[in-house]
């Protein structure tokens, strides 16, 4: 107990001075003199003043007099924050000076480059121009986008996607802190050879740490790939190699998916042409038996047979005209997206947002320090009760903390789920084992 708060108490009972506070509590004016000068009352002269009331001689707790109703008084908080400002103020500091240290020296910086691309809509253009080559010749082909692995669609997943990442991780760029390039593969894991046949831990953290690394956010009719690091030349590097990359493979698949296309076409081209060769003999035959056609059989037959070699004929030149559009597509070299703003060197962190860590640490600081001043009040209170109590828990939890390794019941429930359980444990066997051919260091750990 602060000797301030004695004064208050004595005070509000009519004690002003120290001789008067020495008389009522059965003190020298030199013991009243020493409390003062140490801010501190000795623990039973505390107890003394909670528990009687020195105006009516009667064991009547002061507090009780001063506000007898149990009702918040904002007054009493006040008093009791006000006696346990420097407790406060000493946890602000620390929060705020553990929040400056950690943002401005501790955190690991994190670097972002962005870059902006526009993505084409027009990629089926080919499609809707051989859909309307056919509708001439009565073919009707559906005009709707066919969705494919070349769509620029679907570059979201695909740059997410695992066949991506392995293309990405292989190249080679240039970093920070080395002139020399090193593949992205050995700059996640530190080993050279990469490994991602046999699908090993380490190829599944480096597909994961380049995984983590993107993000492809889109606004409006613009998208925004970003990429973070904490090495701005890596994040820079590796944004403008995963832009290559997905010309690269947008191609790739393009070719694969055109290919394809050309393939059929030929396929079928051989065979319209063959169906249209045999309708054509079939007619000529027709002709050279039929010099004069009168009968209105002859000519339903006659155009019969015209019908057909039209049908034939109109189908084989679209397919003529859709196998030459391929071929030219095949060739193509459109870029299927356009760059807007390409990536730059980031030269801020983009975590280290000072002003509002030490606003965040003034305000968990300043909270945490109203409950410590709240709990350390409560725990200096003078109420013998209370204290009993507190001694109490405080007794039990050492007790009973220290039993815990010496009962039989616990120490032997454990024993025997060990020894059932021990053949489940030694005989696992870690992916990448080091010790006894059997276990990594975490497993022979645990």
């Amino acid at each position: 107990m602060k000797f301030f708060e004695l004064e208050s108490i004595m005070t509000s009972n009519g004690y002003t001075s120290l001789a008067q506070i020495a008389r009522a509590l059965g003190a020298t004016p030199q013991a009243v003199s020493n409390w003062k000068a140490r801010d501190q009352v000795p623990y039973h002269i505390a107890v003394k003043i909670h528990e009687y009331d020195f105006d009516n001689n009667k064991s009547e707790p002061i507090i009780k007099k001063i506000n007898p109703s149990n009702e918040f008084n904002i007054s009493d908080l006040l008093l009791t924050l006000s006696a346990q400002l420097k407790v406060i103020i000493f946890t602000i500091f620390i929060s705020i000076f553990l929040s400056f240290t950690y943002v401005q020296f501790l955190q690991t910086p994190i670097y972002s480059s962005s870059s902006t691309i526009l993505f084409s809509q027009n990629s089926n253009t080919s499609s809707s121009g051989l859909a309307g080559l056919a509708s001439q010749f009565g073919v009707n082909v559906p005009q709707g986008s066919t969705a494919d692995l070349s769509s620029p669609s679907l570059f979201p997943q695909l740059i997410k996607s695992r066949t991506f990442a392995q293309r990405i991780l292989s190249n080679q760029i240039s970093t920070s802190s080395s002139e020399n390039k090193q593949t992205l593969f050995k700059i996640f894991t530190g080993n050279e050879k990469t490994d991602f046949e046999k699908n090993s831990e380490n190829s599944q953290s480096a597909i994961a740490s380049f995984q983590g690394m993107i993000r492809l956010e889109n606004q409006g009719q613009l998208n925004v790939l970003y990429v973070e690091s904490t090495d701005p030349m890596i994040a820079k590097n590796l944004n403008s190699l995963i832009l290559k990359e997905l010309k690269e493979v947008n191609r790739l698949f393009k070719i694969q998916h055109v290919n394809e296309k050309v393939k059929f076409i030929e396929q079928r081209i051989v065979s319209v042409k063959d169906d249209l060769e045999s309708s054509e003999k079939d007619l000529k035959s027709f002709r050279e038996r039929n010099r004069q056609i009168s009968s209105p059989s002859l000519q339903l037959e006659l155009e019969r047979l015209n019908r057909e070699v039209e049908v034939q004929k109109n189908v084989f030149l679209t397919l003529k005209q859709q196998y030459e559009l391929s071929k030219i597509e095949e060739v193509q070299e459109g870029s299927v997206f356009q760059i807007l703003d390409q990536p730059q060197l980031p030269l801020y962190p983009i975590n280290r947002q000072l002003k509002l860590s030490l606003i965040v640490a003034f305000i968990f600081g300043s909270g945490i320090g109203v409950v410590l001043a709240l709990v350390r009040s409560y725990f200096n209170s003078s109420n013998v009760s209370e204290r009993r109590k507190l001694k109490q828990v405080n007794l039990y939890i050492n007790k009973k903390s220290r039993e815990i390794f010496f009962d039989r019941r616990f120490t032997g429930t454990t024993l025997i789920l060990m020894i059932i359980f021990a053949p489940t444990y030694f005989g696992q066997k870690s992916s990448n084992p080091e010790f006894f051919g059997m276990y990594s260091s975490k497993m022979l750990m645990i």
